[in-house]
This record gives structure tokens, sequence and C-alpha cells, in this order.
């Protein structure tokens, strides 16, 4: 049985966060009851993007303690859901607008139009939006081509000051992909094609499979530029990073990861992976093909060394190169390698790799 409810309270000061969520209907005969999660039971986003009046989607099930006590708790958390842009009401004086998304059928009860506005959108997603929509702000020309524009958002309460109703509004969005229509002849056809290709890599902010998450990933650095790179096979090396990549001066041990929080899963494969780069002046790579070959690749390891983790998360350094081997250990988001694929479509002329 699937439910929706708000969420309640979101806890992070801790190793395993979690939060609580105030169901909209009575389970199990309990009233006013709020329901607990973990971090790692959000299925389709990051427990850092949830906020407090945010609406999900869950399962509740039942959890034994330790003592034996059975505790009502949330599983499968969705937070966001999809849905076509139907309507925009543009304000070009203030250059505003708000509109209206049709949500797909894939939440209960949840048939009604979304309202949205300018900052249900993350900073980067407004400025292609925009640039989708001829950046001009025509009311008379809007309409026409905005209708089809597919998005990806989630949900809060939002409280109207005047009377005091509260209204389901997006917030988050990002978009899934556009359908091909009657543009603006503002817009050049090459710069269309680019921000198609754009839009469509967001998808790979919302993907939930992890193998999945991992070969777009790959495509993805193929795209920015790097050629000396190689994907382990996930067949035949359990356990091991998901690949390996040489720009310029720069040697990678690089592994994705959909987990939130990560950390208690991956410290020991990061040791292991500044271990490897450590040990070695080169990497050698042993791989029999679907032919029945040998293949070998080694990778020359050049002064600069680092391990990426490349999550949905937020781009930072994680562990500082020290004295002993001078390897930095990055968190690499999804996010920031779009964008520098982005700055590379644009770019007369683009250099090293910088993720920053």
């Amino acid at each position: 049985m699937s439910c929706t409810g708000k969420i309640k309270n979101l806890v992070t000061t801790r190793n395993n966060p979690c939060g609580f969520i105030l169901p909209d209907v009575n389970i199990d005969r309990l009233i006013n009851h709020e329901i607990g999660f973990w971090a790692n039971d959000v299925t389709d986003g990051l427990f850092s993007d949830l906020a407090v009046g945010d609406i999900v989607q869950f399962h509740p099930a039942h959890w034994t303690k330790r003592n034996g006590d059975i505790q009502l708790i949330a599983r499968k958390i969705k937070s966001r859901m999809s849905g076509v842009i139907k309507f925009i009401n543009v304000d070009p004086i203030k250059q505003t607008f708000w509109g209206t998304i049709q949500p797909d059928k894939n939440w209960l009860n949840q048939t009604d139009p979304i309202i949205f506005f300018r900052n249900s959108f993350k900073e980067q997603t407004l400025h292609k939006f925009i640039d989708f929509c001829g950046q001009s702000f025509n009311q008379n020309l809007l309409p026409k081509f905005i209708d089809g524009i597919r998005v990806d958002f989630a949900i809060q309460y939002w409280s109207n000051a005047k009377n005091q109703n509260f209204t389901k509004v997006a917030k988050n969005i990002k978009l899934i992909d556009a359908k091909s229509a009657q543009f603006p002849s503002t817009l050049s056809s090459t710069k269309l094609v680019k921000d198609k290709i754009i839009n469509l890599l967001d998808r790979i902010e919302i993907v939930s499979n992890p193998l999945e998450f991992e070969d777009l990933v790959f495509t993805l650095l193929r795209l920015i530029g790097i050629n000396k790179i190689y994907k382990y096979n996930r067949n035949t090396s359990s356990g091991t990073a998901d690949g390996v990549f040489k720009s310029g001066n720069l040697s990678v041990i690089y592994d994705c990861t959909l987990r939130n929080p990560y950390r208690p899963h991956k410290d020991q494969q990061i040791f292991n992976y500044k271990k490897q780069l450590r040990s070695a002046s080169s990497i050698t790579i042993h791989e029999t093909r679907s032919s029945g070959k040998d293949f070998t690749k080694t990778f020359i390891n050049p002064e600069k060394r680092e391990v990426w983790i490349i999550t949905r998360g937020e781009t930072r350094i994680i562990e500082e190169p020290d004295k002993t081997d001078n390897i930095c250990v990055r968190e690499v988001s999804i996010e920031s390698l779009i964008d520098v694929f982005s700055r590379k479509l644009d770019a007369q002329i683009f250099g090293k790799l910088d993720i920053n």
C-alpha cells in the first residue's frame, strides 16, 4: 500500500540521518502519528534535498526493534514526480513568471495541476528554461511553444498569507525533455541543438538504477573529451572502482554511487583506491573480451593523482592530499560534470578539466 504525507522533521546531526512524515490518512488506526524513515530509504532523490513541508509518497512497513517491539516506519520514500508544463503567465516588466504543471498519474490522487514560480527552479535549470523560452518573456509568443516541456519536480505546501490557505507548489524543478515544436526565430539552430543535448543529459540527475547511473557517467566523461578512459567490466570486477582515466597530467580512479550517505560504504574502497595509486607508477588493466582475446591497457600515473566519488550531491574535497602520497580525494557531483560539458560546448577553446 502506498501513502502520501508531509515531512514534519529532518534529523541530520547523526551518522545515519532520518526524518519523520505526517501521513495524509490514518494508518493502523494511528491518528496524527508521525512515521520515521532513514535517509537510505529515499529512492528517487537525495535526502539532503528534502525539506520540512515537502510532500512525499511512501510505503508503510513494520520494523522489529532489538527489544522485540514492533514500530511503524516508512519505506521507499519518493520525493519527486514528473509532468508536463501546461500553462505559463509572464510579467515582462518584473521579468518573472508563474505557471502550472500537469502531473503524470504516478502519485496517489494527484491529478490536479501543480503551480510553479520562477524560484521553483534551481539557478542552473532556470537559465536553461529561460534560454529555451527565447529569453524574451514575450507573453504573446511564449504560450505557443511552452506546452509540452517535461519536468521532474518535488512538491511542498505553500501558505497564502491573504486567506491562510495551503496550496501544493512545485520546487527544485528539473527539465527532462521538450517536444519538437515551433521555436522562436531568435534562437539559432545551433543553440537549440546544444540546449537539447544538455536537457537530455539532465536525465542523469534523476535516474535511480545504479548501473544506469554508472553507464551514463561513463558516457558523459567521454562526451567531455576524456579519451584515455577505461570502464571496468562489472561482471568480473566486483568491489573495484568503476573506471580509470587520464586527462593531461591528471590520473583518476573514479567510482559512482547513488547512496546517501555513502561514506560508510566507500571508506574502505577509497583507502584501496589511494593505495593503488600510491603503490605503482602505472595502472595496468587485464581483461578478457567477449571474443576470448586478452586485452591489456597501461595507464602511466602522472604526478597529479586523484580519486573521484561521483554522486548526485555536491562537488567538494573529501581528503586533502598529504605529503606522503599527494593524492586528493574528491566528491564530484554529476551536475558539475554536466556544467563542464555545457561550458565546453560554448567555448571556442577548451583547456584542462576543471570541475571546481
